[in-house]
């Protein structure tokens, strides 16, 4: 023993003199000066058991490493940009707090509670795990056939987050859902070019705004279908997936072939979008399943369901990151089962889009992600066969810079809707579910604190109704249950021990989706339905006046009988601008099997209520237009109607008088002339 410490002291100043020597002329924090490192190792490593001595004090010496790089590359990206003593104070906070991060993710000790989620140790341990699994899997289903009970659905939710984008360019932006975090999506501008893939033919085509001129494609690598792209920075990002052939051996030594799901990232330079060029691309393995860009790092999440063979193919169950395994002690293993289910998660620092930054797994069957400034959170269902009743399991993880570490796990009742029912405000996760009470659903509020405890809640609210809507804002929030009327609830969250119903107002139908619309105003987007038997007879836009939450007002609405929202598919197809006073929806209706498509456009009059500015007909007599593919959007006065069909555009100052026209012939757009 006295042997190893000896060693080990030696080691430990061997990695503080090269602290010392690499942080010569760098501020750093007092925490993490080499003398303060020094201690923190010797305190880790007295803490040890002797046969995890080495264990430990590798994790923190690497703890201790990876903190510096990150410190230099902070200090490095802010110095002489006039940041003050208070903001540096911040950025010292945020390196303490990545530093435990850090220490977290060093493999567990026998015994630690402290990971929220446990990795895995081994690729064997994850055998064994999908193993046992397998064998439960069979036993419940077995039990629930002599039963004669159907398991519940886990739900295939997708995750269409979104919030207004509050950046001051005179051109919209994707409808997002944390500001500040953007979104992918099939149709961006960047104000003086559009940017589409909505023509779904394995290609992105560039257009110059001003004349819609396409003036460049980017195919799609081999048999990869485009999912979605962004643009930012002069940088283009596209998504792309496809099936990659593999060969495998099995126990007799004989070849089997299959092939796998694989997602990726290429990054293209776009100062001039006439000439993109190609800077770099990295693959994962799985269905694509969402992403976010956060301070210039793409976190890319794709589902991954691994048919595990022998405990020696390990390829048949460790998924694959940019053509490597990834590493155990990066894959975690919540005490719930999931099959070979993963979701992955990874990292892409766009300035070096060659390679992954970081990347996790989790081994669950998380149906709905909502994605905060700095968090991520994964709920999956649970369904208790026993008791009949639903629970969401709920796991957080940190991201920052690129880095991603597991921070929390909790749990509520119910089941949640969507990723707009959470919500993060403060440091606490509100969440609202859909319980069940007996055989009838009941609808609660949830608020969790930054390590998921239960800290308030609301339940036993609109008894007999479930969950159709939520907009969680700040020390507010909204949600609309719906049986046979629609009940749009006010909720005070200023104590988040206490939720409190401030008021409720009863009209008929539902909103799906809620915006806020200026000041003391929010915008519902849904469906009309007869109030006495809750039948849906058409879609409908509500203007709801919330300036006294004890008395709120539906002001004006709109309703198109026997007509579908298309918008409600997917959120990021909102156009909903309080600033520019416009709403957009695409309308669709079938008349004995012929589908029509109608984009129309409204603006909101304090007088007349909503008044109707366009009534654009995008489709008669096809029944091919995907209607979740039309996007509206504007770059200055000029509107924007962009289909797989055609794009369009309209003049917003002279009463959106028909501007030009691109038609897509089957491989790219040409103008309503014939010329490209």
């Amino acid at each position: 023993m006295e042997e190893w410490k000896e060693k080990s002291d030696k080691e430990i100043q061997k990695i503080a003199d090269q602290i010392r020597n690499a942080s010569e002329g760098i501020p750093i924090p007092e925490e993490l000066h080499p003398e303060a490192v020094r201690k923190r190792l010797e305190k880790q490593v007295k803490k040890g058991q002797t046969r995890r001595a080495f264990r430990i004090y590798g994790g923190a010496a690497a703890a201790a490493m990876a903190v510096l790089v990150v410190w230099s590359g902070v200090r490095h990206s802010y110095v002489g940009k006039g940041y003050s003593a208070a903001q540096d104070a911040v950025f010292e906070e945020i390196v303490e707090e990545e530093e435990a991060a850090a220490e977290t993710c060093a493999p567990p000790e026998e015994g630690n509670e402290e990971e929220p989620i446990r990795t895995a140790e081994s690729y064997q341990e994850i055998y064994d795990r999908l193993t046992e699994y397998a064998y439960e899997e069979s036993k419940f289903l077995e039990r629930e056939m002599t039963a004669g009970v159907s398991g519940a659905d886990g739900g295939t939710g997708d995750i269409r987050d979104l919030a207004s984008n509050a950046a001051p360019k005179d051109y919209s932006e994707t409808n997002v859902r944390e500001a500040g975090v953007d979104e992918a999506d099939i149709t961006k501008t960047d104000g003086t070019y559009l940017y589409t893939a909505a023509a779904d033919t394995g290609s992105i085509q560039i257009i110059r705004a001003a004349d819609l001129k396409v003036c460049a494609k980017i195919k799609a690598q081999g048999t990869d279908r485009i999912e979605e792209l962004y643009v930012e920075n002069d940088r283009l990002t596209v998504l792309a997936s496809g099936a990659a052939t593999e060969l495998s051996l099995d126990r007799d030594g004989l070849y089997d072939s299959g092939y796998r799901t694989e997602t990726s990232v290429t990054v293209y330079d776009i100062s001039d979008p006439e000439v993109p060029k190609e800077l770099g691309r990295i693959t994962q393995e799985g269905d694509y399943r969402t992403s976010r860009v956060s301070d210039n790092y793409l976190y890319l999440f794709t589902d991954c369901f691994k048919q595990k063979k022998e405990a020696e193919d390990v390829g048949s169950y460790i998924p694959r990151m940019n053509g490597e395994l990834l590493a155990s002690d990066c894959i975690y293993l919540p005490g719930t089962q999931a099959g070979g289910h993963y979701l992955l998660i990874s990292s892409v620092n766009l300035a070096n889009p060659s390679k992954i930054a970081d990347s996790r797994g989790i081994l669950c069957s998380s149906s709905e992600t909502y994605i905060s400034g700095q968090n991520i959170y994964l709920m999956q269902t649970r369904y208790e066969s026993g008791s009949g009743t639903e629970r969401t399991e709920v796991f957080k993880f940190r991201f920052f810079s690129g880095m991603i570490r597991a921070k929390a796990v909790g749990l509520v009742s119910g089941s949640v809707k969507d990723s707009f029912c959470a919500d993060e405000y403060d440091g606490n996760l509100r969440i609202v579910t859909t319980c069940q009470k007996g055989w009838e659903p009941v609808c609660a509020l949830y608020v969790l604190n930054e390590d998921l405890e239960l800290i308030g809640s609301l339940e036993n609210v609109a008894f007999g109704e479930t969950v159709r809507s939520a907009r969680l804002m700040g020390d507010v929030g909204y949600f609309v249950t719906f049986r046979n009327t629609d009940p749009l609830f006010c909720v005070d969250l200023s104590d988040p021990t206490a939720p409190v119903v401030l008021g409720e107002l009863k009209v008929s139908g539902f909103s799906g989706y809620l915006h806020p619309f200026g000041e003391g105003k929010l915008l519902g987007m849904g469906q009309e339905a007869d109030e006495s038997s809750g039948r849906i007879t058409g879609g409908k836009l509500s203007m709801f006046d919330i300036s006294s939450p004890e008395e709120m007002k539906e002001l004006d609405r709109v309703v198109f009988k026997n007509t579908d929202l298309a918008n409600l598919f997917d959120y990021r197809s909102v156009l909903a601008d309080p600033d520019k006073n416009i709403i957009g929806v695409c309308l669709e209706r079938w008349d004995n099997g012929t589908q029509s498509v109608n984009y129309q456009i409204f603006c909101y009059d304090e007088e007349k209520g909503f008044v109707r500015q366009l009534d654009y007909s995008m489709l008669s007599g096809k029944n091919d237009l995907y209607t979740e593919k039309v996007r509206g959007l504007y770059i200055a006065d000029t509107l924007y109607l962009v289909s797989p069909m055609e794009i369009s555009a309209f003049s917003m100052k002279d009463g959106y008088e028909k501007a030009g026209t691109l038609v897509f012939d089957g491989e790219t757009f040409v103008s309503a002339s014939g010329q490209r």
